[in-house]
Order: structure tokens, then C-alpha cells, then sequence
């Protein structure tokens, strides 16, 4: 995220953002007396999800597939040292299923989700993030348990759902014709529709590229000092490169005295 010249906040993709990008040969200005080179990754598996999958269909399917709905556990592999780094979103992640139909036979083209724990006792977790879908569903007869009809006052066990509603879901669209953006981190099968890939997720779209470079056992996070001239400090972006000797780094960060030039810099070779 950024301010452009207009003073607009601009947000990028890490992808987009690093397209914009130069490159600076700052071989001339590195301390070549000091310097460090370490591991770029002090954990060996990062860990994408949510804080609340408890309501009843992600409680399921946790049980079921021992593995937490929408969520993405990253190590590619590597023999890496060092811990688990978790990402949590703040959100509860529901998981959504299709009605079924009056005669609990067939699937509906519906879609709801159940606000219970597993016990099927009411539950109130964390705020819900989701995408009210409107979409037609034509005339539907529905079976539910005590339905209050506001029109008579009498409760039934049917409702008939008629037009197009708003239906909650993870994916932006229900056909992956429109879209396959969703916002699970692991790619699920779609509730709507099982048999497409919506492959969009938050980790392939904001997170792999970057996250598949520092886990590459072959990367290395480098430490130098260097005296940058005005030029360069005014005028860099961390979307850069910095090159040294043929060789370009991205920068992982940097801390830099304006008065004198000099620099504290981390760098990840680019692979």
C-alpha cells in the first residue's frame, strides 16, 4: 500500500508492486569489511487460516479431514530449522452447504450456512467474512423447523423461496467463468459447485511467489553496510534492487541516517 503523487492510496499485489521496480548498483558504496550472511527463513513452516472455523460445517469437516477449513500449512518440504510462524485473520470462516429439498431427497441450488457449534447448540464466534451472491433460484419450496410466517403469524415447517436472493458465499462468483477468486487460503472444493476449480485463493493470488522464494533452502538473507548518496536514498523503493558486484538483492529492509548516508541493509537474493 502506498500514496501515489495525487495522494491517492494505492493497493498492489507483493507481484505488482515488485513489476514497478529498478535496480541500483551500489557496489561502490558497500563496506566490504562487514558483512553477514544467514538463513532468509528462521521457521520451518508457515501456517494461513483463520482464528474461528467452529461453526458447524468447518467443525466437520476439521474432524473429518483433520485439517482446518480454508487453511494452508507451508513448508514445501525443505529441511529447514527453526518453528511454526502463524497467520491468523481475525474472521470466522464458515463452510456452506446447498439446502436440500422438501423431501430431503435432492440438493437444491441454495446455498446457507449454520450458525451452531458441532453439538448443533447455537453459536456466536467471531464476525463473518463472506459474499452475499445474488443470484436467481426460481420458485423453491424449502423444509425448515418452525418457520414464522410474517404474513399469517403461524409458524410452518415449509417456506417457498421464490426471484433471487443473497446466498453466502467464499467465492466471489459461482462459476469460475466469472471468477475463481475465493477467499479460502487452500483451494477447496467449492460448496456451490464442486466440480470447478476455483483456484484463486488468498495465498495463490497475494502469497506463493514470496512465499516459495524464502523457502527456497538455496536463499540467503544478506547483512551489509554501505554510505548511499543522496540519489539513491531519496529515490529508492523497497520495490528495488539493489546490485552488488553483478549480483541483485531485493531489499528485505533497510535503516538509514539521512545526515550521514549510512545504512544498516538486509538482502534476499533474488533466485
Amino acid at each position: 500500500m502506498e500514496y501515489n503523487n495525487s495522494g491517492t492510496i494505492v493497493v498492489k499485489t507483493l507481484d505488482s508492486y515488485y513489476t514497478g521496480g529498478t535496480s541500483y548498483d551500489i557496489t561502490e558504496y558497500v563496506d566490504i569489511e562487514q558483512g553477514q550472511v544467514n538463513v532468509a527463513l528462521p521457521f520451518k513452516e508457515i501456517s494461513f487460516g483463520y482464528e474461528d472455523t467452529d461453526s458447524f460445517f468447518s467443525a466437520i469437516h476439521n474432524q473429518l479431514f483433520n485439517k482446518e477449513w480454508g487453511t494452508v500449512d507451508y513448508n514445501d518440504n525443505e529441511s529447514l530449522d527453526g518453528g511454526l510462524y502463524k497467520i491468523e485473520i481475525p474472521f470466522g470462516h464458515m463452510k456452506f452447504e446447498k439446502l436440500i429439498d422438501i423431501n430431503g431427497s435432492n440438493e437444491t441450488d441454495t446455498q446457507w450456512g449454520w450458525s451452531v457449534d458441532d453439538n448443533q447448540d447455537s453459536y456466536i464466534g467471531k464476525p463473518v467474512l463472506f459474499y452475499p451472491v445474488y443470484t436467481s433460484v426460481g420458485s423453491k419450496t424449502i423444509s425448515f423447523v418452525d418457520v414464522l410466517n410474517p404474513e399469517t403469524g403461524v409458524f410452518s415447517s415449509n417456506v417457498e423461496i421464490t426471484g433471487s436472493i443473497n446466498m453466502p458465499s467464499n467465492s466471489v462468483a459461482f462459476a469460475t467463468a466469472t471468477s475463481t477468486a475465493n477467499i479460502n487460503f487452500n483451494n477447496e472444493p467449492n460448496e456451490y459447485k464442486p466440480n470447478e476449480d476455483f483456484s484463486g485463493t488468498l495465498f495463490k493470488n497475494y502469497y506463493e511467489t514470496y512465499i516459495k522464494t524464502v523457502f527456497n533452502s538455496k536463499n540467503r538473507l544478506t547483512k551489509i553496510k554501505a554510505r548511499l548518496p543522496m540519489n539513491i536514498l531519496l529515490n529508492y523503493s523497497l520495490a528495488d534492487k539493489f546490485r552488488i558486484e553483478g549480483t541483485e538483492y531485493r531489499i528485505n529492509s533497510i535503516t538509514t541516517n539521512l545526515t550521514t548516508g549510512e545504512a544498516d541493509i538486509e538482502l534476499l537474493n533474488v533466485l
